[in-house]
């Protein structure tokens, strides 16, 4: 299966970076190479997965998974790899799974060469494709692994389920990974996991792409919580971890982001590495971390036999056994983390058997085993975790510009450059202990991505030793991941957005547009009151920079944006143009400002440029507005500068103000603002501003700024264009393939499975979304209020039901106080999703049930489950916004309104 991207054919010229696409391939297996179609991952003519230029069964890209349990007590293991090739040569291409094999480089007898191998036996479905929208398509992937074959009496052990988000428009693949044990309690004791991501970088276009890699920890993320990791007492947030490598002479930086926080990782050049790995390096088809060490006691006791240094007996006769490795701590599940091994003692039958820990043996940074519970000649197998984390240790400092800070610790390449390889390991117990704490389920994230070299450094480069930059157009493209615009940014924004046109003649440009109304007219009254937004660094994501941007009357020439400090410079409210450029013969300027004194000022303090209805849609969205509009001026002193339609309403409002793009003309409804509706491509777009004349020429004028903009949208896709444009970005969306209703990849169930909800399991209907009441006979209604800032910087705050009366009592809500408590929300929450419960209207109630992100799922209280931190955030919050609500005399307008949020475990 293979996907392309169109950022290269859209209308994001406010982009600050090259607009190019990346192409992906991708296997049911999960995999993303596509051999059919010899797509890996590929950007401007480079495909860094499929390269043709190397030879097809040196590919490599995917898992590779082991799987530590115990039957009956004793030891067991099963491993598992879909790596598109095992790198033996032609026959270890592709092909369906190997099942039951006995090595894992196929070197036994009666194994097979494949890129899709396992000890014990593997189903993969085919691949679903859950959304496809015009800029945004999801796939879904699940492979289940078991001891042996299903019909000789084996038993399943786990599911991977794989959300691959494509993103048309960014430069990345997203691949949302939950690892579940779902053998119903069957084994004893937990499973012990080790899941390995992989995957070779050939960045170039040669057969020896060498590049300079490495891998970084540490980096801060808005989700820095995760039910096996924080909050821990004993751990700290969670954190992002990054691989970049960089290709200075294709001009091409690779980048490789994992969440939440790697327990193992490692990047080093190809050609150090082998199929199975050794004490110092990890091999291409097995997992890193886990070693399974073998201890035989002589069979007689000092001094008479000379025992190895890692083996002897202490004062109490304990047999003492040192790992002589350094031992980690990973996540055992419900927060517990321990580097506490397993051991196991040979019976009779040669099986090993596992020991009871503080009864048959100790844990002490040794093993110590009881006295009666070992004699000379026993043999033991003790399984652990090792610290691997790669080659070569920098301690590294942030070079000037670099917005991304990690550890001070990185680890780069055995020798630089050279081909990298990355691997990435998260090791995790999966046990039926708290089910409801998701201590069956683990939740993990990867993120692939290219894009141009710009400005990234690598410690080891010549010149640089030991510092380190992550490309700022990574940076970029990461933080929009892990960082995005959430619904506590759009609460607290503080900023206007202007326009202003005119002819392009090399001076200075006075920027005025502040300074005057819609007729020309001086308007003074905030040139004291009011500062240019005007960040150091340019172009970075969420920075509302401004935006300076030629044209040429002629069309000849495309829109140019310029480059703040190489084009032009800007002292307060100035352009300044460092070079002339001939071929343009007029300007534009978007900025922003914000008030500078807000405290006790009686001006607004920020303002959204627009609320968008849609043309067709019904009174319901437009009375809905003024509540929305109302909730923004009453709580927040946020003024709603002009209202809007969707697209033009020809018939009964030709002249009234719409702001999506024309694309052509004569269609029905709303197709004339799709790309090319006729010819299967349904993208929307906004306008770049409005009230710009039709035979303007050149003259100075103050438009209201669109593209780049702030806007409220209520009404949804149906019959709001601009809601149907936000529908590919937001984190809760419809027209997905289970039907209606919202689908949410960031919920740990997919708003379609049966899950934990505080302690109880939820049944769900197979393939049937949890939110889908889709009529106005039903007692219950959905609704969704979310926000997302574009590559162009606009921002949509979108309310919107599922059937009009939804849409209504979500904006309801949001003026009896849903508003206030987005800006006290877990930063990271990007969509709410709101029950309305109409069983008794008088007055009707709410309940959020979901609080979601991109990748994952929270309570809203700064927790993942309900725990008495939750209640005491909610107390306080509740507490605040009633006393909010005193102080502005709204307290008659607050609604009751429950949350029921939380990280929702797969059963």
């Amino acid at each position: 299966m293979n996907d392309s991207g169109v950022l290269h054919s859209d209308t994001y010229v406010l982009y600050p970076y090259e607009e190019k696409s990346i192409n992906i391939g991708f296997s049911k297996y999960g995999e993303l190479i596509d051999a059919d179609a010899g797509v890996g991952l590929e950007y401007d003519g480079v495909d860094v997965f499929a390269n043709p230029a190397v030879p097809m069964w040196k590919w490599s890209n995917g898992w590779v998974m082991e799987v530590h349990y115990t039957e009956q007590n004793k030891l067991r293991s099963v491993w598992a790899y879909a790596l598109f090739s095992d790198n033996s040569d032609v026959s270890g291409i592709g092909g369906n799974w190997k099942q039951m094999q006995q090595s894992k480089d196929a070197s036994a007898v009666g194994d097979q060469h494949g890129g899709r191998r396992t000890s014990g036996w593997a189903e993969t479905d085919d691949i679903r494709l859950v959304y496809d929208g015009p800029r945004k398509a999801i796939y879904l992937l699940k492979t289940t692994i078991y001891d042996k074959d299903p019909l000789q009496t084996g038993k399943p052990l786990v599911e991977i389920t794989t959300q691959l988000v494509f993103n048309k428009v960014k430069k990345y693949i997203m691949e949302i990974k939950d690892v579940k044990r779902v053998d119903d309690n069957k084994f004893d004791g937990p499973f012990q996991i080790e899941f390995s991501q992989r995957g070779e970088w050939d960045i170039g276009t040669e057969s020896n792409n060498e590049a300079w890699a490495e891998f970084y920890d540490g980096f801060e993320t808005k989700y820095d919580k995760h039910p096996f990791y924080y909050p821990c007492v004993e751990t700290d947030p969670v954190t992002f971890d990054v691989a970049q490598m960089i290709d200075q002479d294709e001009g091409l930086v690779g980048f490789a982001a994992f969440w939440p926080t790697l327990i193992s990782k490692w990047v080093t050049n190809v050609d150090s590495l082998d199929h199975l790995g050794g004490d110092d390096i990890p091999g291409k088809l097995e997992t890193m971390e886990t070693e399974e060490k073998y201890i035989s006691v002589p069979t007689a006791l000092p001094p008479n036999v000379l025992w190895p240094n890692y083996l002897w007996i202490d004062g109490a006769n304990n047999l003492v056994i040192d790992l002589q490795d350094e031992l980690v701590c990973y996540p055992r599940g419900a927060c517990e983390w321990s580097d506490e091994p397993w051991v196991f003692k040979r019976n009779a039958q040669g099986e090993y058997v596992k020991l009871v820990p503080d009864l048959h043996w100790t844990w002490n940074d040794y093993v110590l085993i009881d006295p009666d519970y070992w004699v000379p000649g026993d043999q033991f197998c003790v399984v652990y975790k090792r610290f691997m984390k790669g080659h070569e240790e920098h301690t590294i400092i942030p070079a000037e510009c670099n917005e991304l800070e990690a550890s001070e610790t990185s680890y780069g390449m055995l020798a630089e450059p050279k081909v990298p390889y990355v691997f990435a390991e998260w090791d995790f117990d999966l046990d039926y202990d708290h089910p409801e704490n998701s201590t069956q389920q683990f939740r993990c994230v990867s993120v692939y991505g290219l894009t141009d070299y710009n400005n990234a450094l690598d410690p080891d480069m010549p010149g640089y030793e030991g510092y380190y930059r992550i490309d700022k157009e990574v940076t970029y493209q990461l933080n929009e991941v892990f960082n995005p615009w959430d619904l506590k940014d759009a609460a607290n924004k503080d900023t206007f957005r202007w326009a202003q046109k005119g002819t392009y003649t090399e001076d200075d440009i006075a920027l005025q547009a502040h300074l005057h109304d819609k007729y020309g007219n001086d308007r003074t009254c905030l040139e004291e009151n009011h500062t240019l937004v005007n960040y150091p660094k340019w172009g970075y994501y969420c920075n509302d920079d401004e935006k300076v941007i030629l044209y040429d009357s002629t069309g000849a020439e495309p829109a140019l944006l310029l480059e703040r400090d190489v084009d032009y410079t800007i002292t307060p409210f100035t352009v300044h143009f460092l070079k002339p450029f001939s071929d343009y013969d007029l300007y534009k300027v978007l900025y922003s400002t914000y008030l500078l004194d807000s405290e006790e000022s009686p001006w607004h303090v920020g303002r959204w440029e627009w609320i968008v209805v849609g043309e067709p849609s019904l009174a319901s969205d437009s009375i809905g507005t003024g509540m929305v509009a109302s909730a923004w001026s009453d709580w927040k002193n946020v003024e709603t500068w002009l209202s809007g339609l969707d697209v033009q309403s020809e018939v009964f409002g030709p002249t009234m103000p719409y702001t999506m793009r024309r694309f052509a003309t004569g269609l029905d409804g709303g197709q004339d603002f799709q790309y090319d509706f006729v010819g299967g491509d349904y993208r929307s777009a906004f306008k770049d501003d409005w009230s710009t004349p039709d035979e303007w020429s050149g003259e100075e004028i103050y438009p209201y700024a669109i593209s780049s903009s702030n806007i409220i949208v209520v009404g949804g896709p149906l019959v709001d264009l601009a809601a149907y444009y936000f529908n590919d970005f937001t984190d809760a969306f419809v027209f997905s393939e289970y039907g209606d209703g919202f689908y949410a990849p960031g919920c740990w169930a997919r708003t379609t499975q049966d899950h934990w909800q505080d302690m109880d399991i939820v049944d769900a209907t197979d393939d049937q979304l949890w939110y889908d009441s889709t009529t106005v006979d039903d007692d219950v209604g959905y609704a969704i209020i979310s926000t997302y800032k574009d590559l162009n910087e606009t921002v949509g705050f979108i309310v919107y039901g599922y059937t009009a009366e939804d849409t209504y009592y979500a904006c309801y809500a949001l003026r009896g106080g849903g508003l206030p408590w987005l800006q006290l929300v877990q930063e990271g929450v990007t969509t709410v999703l709101l029950e309305i419960d109409y069983s008794d209207l008088h007055p009707v109630s709410f309940h959020v049930r979901e609080f979601l992100g991109p990748f994952t799922e929270c309570t809203g209280a700064y927790t993942n489950f309900k725990t008495p931190c939750y209640y005491d955030n909610i107390e306080c919050g509740t507490a605040e916004i009633e006393e909010e609500a005193a102080e502005l005399g709204l307290c008659y307008k607050l609604v009751d309104i429950g949350f029921c949020g939380q990280v929702h475990p797969d059963p």
